[in-house]
């Protein structure tokens, strides 16, 4: 989990369209994934990871396309997601931006409920979901305190980066990168990659980043680069 301390606020967005309470449950309780990652160390690093509705012209119903934290997967030379049916599911990874902290795993063999970018204001409430390999999914009402572009280091600490995403008011621990942050009408707003210093708030790379890179993704696997 990466700690974030330069923030730049940004612009706030226009509120999506509303969607009923059944549809907003379905989409909390079928999307969300936990992710695993095996090669970098003895121990297995894990995060949580979400599907995406990905318009791309090779894919098929019976593929799921899951975004995480390209940190929680670099390196790895085996990716393995778990749904609610607790079943180990082997994953490809299909895109990798270092930058954004942003991968997108392909799963050929795990039908999820997949979501659309939904858009940011201030004061959003919303619901994060995270996964630990230990005590399964846990779901918190959150509420968004602002659009953010975060200036902050590569995941190799390498080079300076500016990411565009949200603030919300919660606090994260290890193993939490990944966790999707869904608004009350089911629609993706962003993922969990990191903590502020004091770990008060939390802070999530915003969905149109992620759907910018769904739309590079490849029809083969792709290099996890070299582990964090």
């Amino acid at each position: 989990m990466l700690r974030v301390a330069v923030l730049v606020s940004a612009a706030a967005f226009v509120v999506a369209a509303c969607t009923t309470a059944d549809e907003v449950d379905q989409s909390l309780s079928n999307s969300a994934v936990g992710v695993i990652a095996r090669g970098c160390s003895l121990v297995d690093a894990f995060g949580t990871g979400v599907a995406l509705k990905v318009d791309a012209e090779f894919s098929s119903p019976e593929q799921t396309f899951v975004a995480t934290s390209a940190h929680t997967v670099a390196g790895a030379n085996e990716i393995v997601v778990r749904g609610a049916d607790d079943k180990e599911h082997l994953a490809s990874l299909v895109a990798f931006d270092a930058d954004a902290d942003v991968a997108i795993l392909r799963v050929d063999d795990l039908v999820l409920n997949k979501l659309s970018a939904g858009t940011i204001h201030r004061g959003q409430p919303a619901t994060l979901t995270t996964w630990n390999p230990s005590t399964g999914f846990d779901r918190r009402k959150v509420r968004v305190n602002r659009p953010v572009s975060v200036t902050i280091e590569d995941i190799y600490v390498e080079d300076t980066v500016t990411r565009q995403g949200l603030e919300i008011n919660t606090a994260v621990v290890h193993g939490d990168s990944g966790g999707p942050v869904i608004d009350n009408d089911g629609q993706l707003l962003g993922i969990i990659y990191a903590t502020s210093r004091e770990n008060q708030l939390a802070y999530a790379v915003a969905a149109t980043e992620i759907t910018m890179l769904a739309e590079r993704i490849s029809e083969v696997p792709v290099n996890s680069g070299r582990c964090t």
